[in-house]
C-alpha cells in the first residue's frame, strides 16, 4: 500500500513542490541504449502518460504489450485529456484496447476495489473511476482475459 500520493501535477490538496526532476523521452532512450525491440511496456507517471506514449519511438518498435495507468482527476484538467485520449491513441497504433476500471479512489493510500475489465470503446461505469488501458498487439479476446484473471 501506497502511504501518499506524488507526482509531477498538482491534483492534490496535499500537494507542494518539494523538487525538480529532468525529463528524457523513451525515444531519446532507446536510441542512446540501441534499444531494437520492447515486449512489454508499462506506464505509470501519474497523469503524464499519454505523453510518455507520444514520446515512444513507434516508427521503429512497436510492442506486444502495452499498459497505462488513467485518471482523470489528474489529466482533465490540467492537462486537457481524458481517458478515452489515450484508448483513442492506441487503437490508432494498431492496438486492440481493453480497460481495467476500478472503483473511484476513496483516499489515496488506501486499498482500493477493482470493478470489471472491458473492451474498447466503452463508457466508464462512474465519471471518477481510474485504472489501467491495456493495449495487445495480438488480441487475445474478452473471454482469454477473463479466464486468465
Amino acid at each position: 500500500l501506497s502511504i501518499g500520493i506524488s507526482g509531477l501535477l498538482d491534483f492534490h490538496d496535499s500537494h507542494y513542490a518539494s523538487g525538480t526532476v529532468d525529463l528524457v523521452s523513451l525515444t531519446t532512450v532507446a536510441d542512446e541504449y540501441d534499444i531494437k525491440a520492447v515486449d512489454f511496456l508499462k506506464i505509470d507517471v501519474e497523469g503524464w502518460d499519454l505523453d510518455v506514449l507520444k514520446g515512444f519511438p513507434w516508427t521503429k518498435i512497436h510492442p506486444q504489450v502495452v499498459i497505462a495507468e488513467f485518471e482523470d482527476q489528474k489529466t482533465g484538467s490540467p492537462l486537457g485529456h481524458v481517458w478515452s485520449d489515450i484508448a483513442e491513441f492506441l487503437l490508432a497504433k494498431g492496438y486492440s484496447v481493453y480497460v481495467s476500471e476500478w472503483f473511484p479512489i476513496i483516499g489515496y493510500g488506501q486499498r482500493h476495489s477493482w470493478r470489471r475489465l472491458v473492451k474498447f470503446p466503452c463508457h466508464l461505469m462512474h465519471r471518477k473511476a481510474w485504472g489501467n488501458l491495456i493495449g495487445f498487439r495480438e488480441d487475445p479476446g474478452l473471454q482469454r482475459l477473463n479466464d486468465l484473471i
